[in-house]
């Protein structure tokens, strides 16, 4: 339902488009992708790269349920700021873990991104 519904469409477009330009990488979302998180042809640039797609994909699927039972869906911004929401929390993360380089290493597109 998540993937075929008429009310998502644009969104999970707008989701692509996006991802596209912030992993600089051809990509085309699918049921196989979204819904079962099938991630295994997809050629990502960097681990780092891998990492951020999946919490990204994650985030939109945690919109979509916030959202499940009201009249409107989802939005592009609702989206971009469930992803900013979790950007210092993981910054937190790997500062505690003494590994501060890494949170840059996943994030550092997002972040080039968002300055655009």
């Amino acid at each position: 339902m998540t993937w075929t519904c008429p009310q998502l469409e644009q969104w999970w477009k707008d989701i692509e488009h996006t991802l596209k330009k912030v992993l600089k990488m051809e990509l085309r979302l699918s049921p196989s992708i979204i819904l079962l998180g099938d991630y295994s042809n997809l050629r990502f640039n960097s681990v780092h790269s891998a990492d951020f797609f999946g919490l990204a994909m994650t985030a939109a699927k945690k919109c979509i349920l916030l959202k499940w039972i009201a009249e409107d869906p989802p939005n592009h911004s609702h989206w971009v700021n469930e992803l900013n929401y979790c950007m210092p929390l993981e910054k937190i993360t790997y500062n505690v873990r003494g590994n501060p380089q890494r949170f840059l290493q996943k994030w550092q597109a997002w972040i080039n991104f968002l300055e655009t």
